[in-house]
């Protein structure tokens, strides 16, 4: 990765959204009446590029942590991370190919953070029992 300097990158919180949601006495008749019956814990990860120029790039991280069937809670979780090009005058579409390519070293502080977040925020809502999500990029 030629062309993104790592060593100066900036991370900023964009947005925290939490719905406590429970668990609905239909989930807790479905369980008592299927031994088999279960729920799945969904981790979405995404980005995009939000900005690019000759200066740096910022890349907008998002992860979505929910359930199936909807019970618990859902959180989405958004955070920019800016890092400065190295090089003067790149080729922007070298620096998309760079991106793309090492995506899951670039987000890592950004997925870290999400991560620490999610921690906190389940372990105030659930009596001391927090969620610990993998900080890395799962996209």
């Amino acid at each position: 990765m030629e062309t993104i300097n790592f060593k100066d990158s900036i991370i900023e919180l964009k947005n925290v959204e939490y719905k406590n949601i429970g668990i609905s006495q239909d989930i807790i008749d479905d369980i008592e009446k299927d031994k088999e019956f279960s729920i799945e814990m969904k981790t979405e990860d995404n980005y995009k590029i939000q900005e690019l120029n000759e200066n740096h790039v910022t890349l907008e991280y998002k992860r979505k942590k929910y359930f199936i069937p909807e019970s618990f809670y859902e959180i989405e979780i958004i955070v920019t991370i800016n890092y400065n090009l190295e090089c003067e005058d790149p080729d922007l579409d070298e620096v998309k190919e760079d991106i793309d390519k090492n995506k899951k070293q670039l987000l890592l502080p950004a997925s870290t953070q999400a991560s620490l977040l999610i921690a906190q925020l389940t372990n105030v809502d659930t009596n001391k029992i927090p969620d610990f999500d993998p900080p890395f990029y799962k996209g």
